[in-house]
């Protein structure tokens, strides 16, 4: 039998990317010694979603984010005399500790991987989601994964999704699904590489798109079901 080939994202899809960002941001301000912790862990998440925004557009480089994103907000903040390209490898470093699951993505994880064929696909830092996959014991899951730096190319490109393509063997467009909770990168970028999509909604957005995914799930269960539901569809 054909397994259906799913290609998953990472953070917000069964990585609980603001607890992480939260725990590894707030050791931050400690080591600079910030006096408005919460306001600056806040702040920290709106120029950072901002800049990884930036990102996806090609605005910046993967280089760039470790560091502008301390820039702006040591701006903001009125912080002087801390290097931002420093600070940047210290929260770096930080985040790679932080490997916090949604409740329910393991044994979902451990589901799907016995019944298709699982990759990761994430824009990131591959030295710090490489950690945090160890750290978690993810690796078991995934016959592999393929991250935005190492590639060179980033999601929503088609250049992404076809190395993507080009690096699965026997992979095969009428049986391959991305699976993920970004509207900007994994179903913009998964409907451009002409693939079926799954809008993987657990936080409960507003789609603001003038495109929607194939299909909407809001839990595990709904996307198990419906992964079993399309996996007989090829069979």
């Amino acid at each position: 039998m054909d397994k259906l080939i799913v290609l998953m994202d990472a953070d917000d899809t069964f990585l609980d990317f603001g607890k992480c960002e939260r725990y590894a941001i707030a050791e931050v301000a400690d080591i600079i010694g910030v006096a408005e912790k919460d306001k600056f862990c806040d702040t920290y998440h709106i120029v950072n979603d901002n800049v990884w925004k930036e990102f996806e557009q090609g605005l910046v480089t993967a280089d760039e984010i470790a560091y502008k994103r301390f820039d702006r907000i040591f701006d903001m903040f009125g912080i002087t005399g801390q290097d931002s390209h420093e600070i940047g490898r210290i929260y770096k470093d930080c985040l790679s500790k932080q490997a916090i699951l949604f409740d329910g993505a393991r044994e979902c994880l451990q589901e799907l991987s016995e019944k298709y064929r699982l990759f990761v696909i994430t824009n990131g830092i591959t030295y710090t989601q490489q950690r945090r996959f160890q750290k978690a014991e993810l690796n078991q899951y995934f016959e592999r994964i393929f991250v935005s730096e190492q590639i060179g190319y980033r999601k929503p490109q088609k250049e992404f999704f076809d190395y993507v393509r080009g690096h699965i063997e026997g992979f095969d467009d009428s049986r391959a699904v991305v699976v993920g909770d970004s509207m900007t990168s994994d179903i913009q970028g998964g409907l451009g590489a002409g693939l079926m999509t799954i809008w993987f909604n657990l936080l409960g957005r507003q789609n603001k798109q003038n495109y929607c995914a194939d299909f909407e799930v809001k839990g595990y269960e709904e996307l198990e079901h419906l992964l079993e539901k399309l996996q007989n569809q090829i069979k």
